[in-house]
This record gives structure tokens, sequence and C-alpha cells, in this order.
């Protein structure tokens, strides 16, 4: 095509980067290292819980539909069918707010925790409590293939704080005033934890955060566009 009416456009185009895409993160369990409590994350890094709360408090959607599945497993709380004094005795141990935590870290965790005190004998359980899940690291087995314990931590970015050890339930039983009951939900590949029946849903939730995120910042710089594109040599030409 003749050019010579026309002005000639230096056009130059840029091929931005994608962030290399974005794919389901792994979970994995790491037991090779020199602690003595198994880590529980994602690229070799100690932060699954992390990332799942994160999902949970960034991600409206996800959030109504777990605190709604949370209220549907609690319902109208423990009932014993026929058992009237089973029930009673039930909550001389807990509360009604104990198990609605205990119910509301499985659904979110696909694990729960359970704390069991003791009496000063250590031969009767006089309560149970909750207790976060994603502050405990479980124990490498033992040559039984048991899970003799686990580590309690408030704070496991801390690597100032020195985890606590508290022996599982069962263990140790006339020898500690509290132990630990730990369930997870089965996952395959999995041992030490269990994924939340959710998980695969995971990238959902940052596409509701980042969206989210977007719209805010448009907002913040008052819709002014983040491009400019510009033409050397003035307007191009239809073609």
């Amino acid at each position: 095509m003749s050019t010579s009416n026309k002005s000639v456009t230096n056009l130059r185009v840029v091929n931005l980067s994608n962030g290399g895409g974005y794919i389901l993160p792994k979970v994995s369990e790491s037991s090779r290292s020199k602690k003595a409590w198994v880590e529980y994350g994602i690229d070799s890094t100690d932060d699954f819980f992390s990332e799942i709360i994160k999902s949970y408090e960034t991600s409206p959607t996800n959030q109504a539909a777990i605190d709604s599945s949370t209220d549907l497993i609690y319902g109208k709380g423990v009932k014993a069918k026929n058992r009237l004094d089973l029930e009673e005795y039930l909550y001389t141990l807990t509360t009604d707010d104990e198990i609605r935590k205990i119910g509301f870290d499985y659904k979110l965790f696909g694990n729960g925790a359970i704390q069991c005190i003791f009496n000063p004998s250590r031969d009767r359980i006089i309560g149970f409590y909750h207790i976060p899940v994603d502050t405990l690291r479980a124990e490498k087995v033992n040559e039984l293939g048991e899970i003799p314990g686990y580590y309690y931590s408030p704070d496991w970015t801390n690597k100032r704080v020195i985890p606590k050890y508290i022996p599982a339930f069962g263990q140790n039983q006339y020898e500690d005033d509290v132990q630990i009951i730990y369930f997870r939900k089965y996952s395959p590949g999995k041992f030490y934890y269990g994924i939340p029946d959710w998980y695969s849903c995971i990238q959902y939730c940052s596409v509701e955060e980042e969206i989210s995120n977007l719209h805010v910042n448009n907002i913040r710089n008052n819709f002014m566009p983040s491009t400019i594109i510009n033409f050397n040599g003035g307007v191009p030409p239809v073609e």
C-alpha cells in the first residue's frame, strides 16, 4: 500500500508480563527438617493455614458459605437421643460456644482440635475446649506410626516464640493435665493434616479479592487511566 499521502507512524507494541500464570498451589507436608514438628504449607513454606485464613477474610462469598455451613453443622447444638443424662453431662464439660468454634475450624481448615482438661489426679476429664487448629503443628510419628503430640504457638511466623509441647489424647494419660484430640478430613496423600472440602475454589477467592482491589484502586484514582498509549508520529491510519 502506498504511503506517499500518509504520515509515517512509529507504532510499537509492548507485551506485558502476565505473571507466569496462576496455578492452584500444591499443599505439602514437610517432615524433612530438623524440627520436631511437621510443617504444612505451600512451596516449602509453613503457611497453609495463613492462606486459608486469607481466603476466608478477603472473599465475601467464601466467608458467607463457610459461616452458613458452620451454622448448619452446629444446628441446635449437641443432642443425645433418649439420653438426657448424657446430654447434661456433656454440657458440664463444655459450652455451646466452644462446640461451635470446633465445628467452624473443621469446616474452614479441614482440621479440628480439642484440648481435654484432666482433674489433679488425672483420672477423669473435667472439661474440653476449643483450641485454634492453626496454632498447632503435629509431632513426627513414632516407631508405632502414631502421632505422639502437638506443638502449640500463638504465632508461627515469630521464630522467637518457643512452641509448647502438648501430648495427644491417650499418650501419658496419667502424667499431663492437658491433652489434644486432633481430627481431620481424609485427604489423599496426606497423613498429618487434612485439606478443607472447598480448597479447589481457592483461586476463585483470589479472583474475588483482586476484582475488589481493582475497583477500589480505580475509585481512589478518580477513575483516571493507569496506562497511556503514545503514537509517535501522529494519528495512525485506519489499517
